[in-house]
C-alpha cells in the first residue's frame, strides 16, 4: 500500500482513505478479494493443492489462506472444488465474481 501511496502521491494515511471510499473496502480487504479470486480460478481449473495454492496466490500459511478463503466464500477450498467440479453454474458463479475484482483492479489502475 505504501508503494501505491508514493505512485499516486498521497500519505500512506490519504490514500487508504481515498480508496476505501472509492472502492468501498480497506486496500487488505480489496488484495484478499483478489487473492480469493485467482485461487477460485485455480482450484476450478488445475490439480494443485490447497498448500500449492496458498503459496501461488500470496498467503503466507496455508492455514490463514484457508481461513480467508473460508470467510469469504463460505467454503473451505476443498470443499469449493469438490462443488465446482460437481456444478458448472457454481463455475460460472465463481468466473462473474472474477469478473466484478477484475474490474476493481483496472479501475484502481487507472487511478
Amino acid at each position: 500500500m505504501e508503494h501505491l501511496a508514493q505512485v499516486g502521491g498521497y500519505s500512506k494515511y490519504h490514500f487508504s482513505r481515498f480508496f476505501s471510499a472509492s472502492m468501498g473496502c480497506s486496500c487488505i480487504k480489496y488484495l484478499q478479494g483478489l487473492r480469493v479470486e485467482k485461487a477460485r480460478h485455480l482450484l476450478l481449473h488445475t490439480s494443485l493443492s490447497v498448500a500449492e495454492i496458498s503459496h501461488l496466490t500470496g498467503f503466507g500459511e496455508v492455514s490463514y489462506f484457508i481461513c480467508v478463503f473460508r470467510r469469504t466464500t463460505g467454503l473451505t477450498p476443498l470443499q469449493f472444488r469438490r462443488v465446482g467440479e460437481g456444478e458448472g453454474s457454481f463455475s460460472r458463479l465463481a468466473d462473474g465474481v472474477g469478473t466484478v475484482l477484475r474490474e476493481g483492479a483496472d479501475l484502481l489502475h487507472s487511478i
